[in-house]
């Protein structure tokens, strides 16, 4: 995630629900996320909407568990995760999306459909990539059955979410060794778009803590929660605003 010369991270996690505190999971020193049970694949496209007015430049995607677990529309759910990057790169140009591969279930029935799933989602990035998209695939299979909890069977333990963090971080490293990752864009109070600038520092810091290259410490918590929506605005680590949406119940179907 470095920038070259290392730079400073001002962190702040934001929700948009009713709550004046948003609502809060995790250890990390702010907490808030966009947290709503149940939704599968066009759900958690739909409600991440409501972030984009933001304006991230990096946003983690990791969604269709719900839809393979209970067999929502299978046929098409790898095209409906591809719409969904679709969305957000029709209202954030600027954006790097990040979308990560499911991990493992325990259930054989299941595993099965998660295969095929994963299977289907590198020709679906790559017709995004073709049109000069700024699209990756972040392959989660550093992940095993071992690190599933075995009282659910999709769930991930601890160190489980760790090796999802690591993954997120080692893809965010390589998209700005691109040259993708670009400063984000603010929405001042005036209302006129403008450039965050970066803070310059000894070397990168999120949420308080300095980070070394290479390791994910500090960028990501166990949430006991799957499926995931990540808007993520870094600016030379000037600014970085985290949305969460995490979907893990079938509810809402899309």
């Amino acid at each position: 995630m470095a920038k070259g010369a290392a730079m400073a991270t001002d962190t702040d996690y934001h929700s948009t629900t009713s709550s004046p505190d948003g609502t809060r999971h995790g250890s990390m020193s702010n907490n808030r996320h966009e947290g709503h049970k149940g939704f599968p694949i066009g759900a958690v496209g739909n409600t991440g909407k409501l972030d984009y007015v933001e304006r991230p430049n990096i946003v983690l995607l990791l969604a269709g568990t719900n839809d393979v677990v209970f067999k929502i529309n299978l046929k098409i759910a790898p095209e409906v995760l591809g719409r969904v990057v679709d969305d957000i790169v029709s209202a954030c140009p600027d954006a790097v999306v990040l979308v990560a591969t499911l991990p493992p279930l325990l259930d054989r029935n299941r595993e099965a459909r998660r295969v095929a799933f994963n299977a289907a989602l590198p020709a679906v990035m790559e017709q995004r990539t073709e049109v000069g998209k700024h699209v990756l695939l972040v392959d989660l299979a550093t992940v095993t059955t071992r690190h599933i909890n075995a009282t659910d069977g999709i769930h991930p333990i601890d160190e489980g979410y760790r090796l999802i963090a690591d993954a997120w971080y080692k893809s965010i490293v390589h998209t700005d060794q691109k040259g993708w990752i670009k400063a984000p864009i603010a929405k001042p109070a005036n209302g006129e778009v403008d450039r965050v600038k970066p803070t310059i520092e000894a070397r990168p810091i999120i949420a308080g803590r300095p980070i070394v290259a290479g390791t994910s410490a500090g960028f990501w918590s166990p949430f006991r929660m799957l499926a995931a929506l990540v808007v993520v605005s870094v600016g030379c680590f000037g600014a970085f605003r985290v949305r969460y949406a995490f979907r893990w119940n079938r509810r809402n179907f899309w």
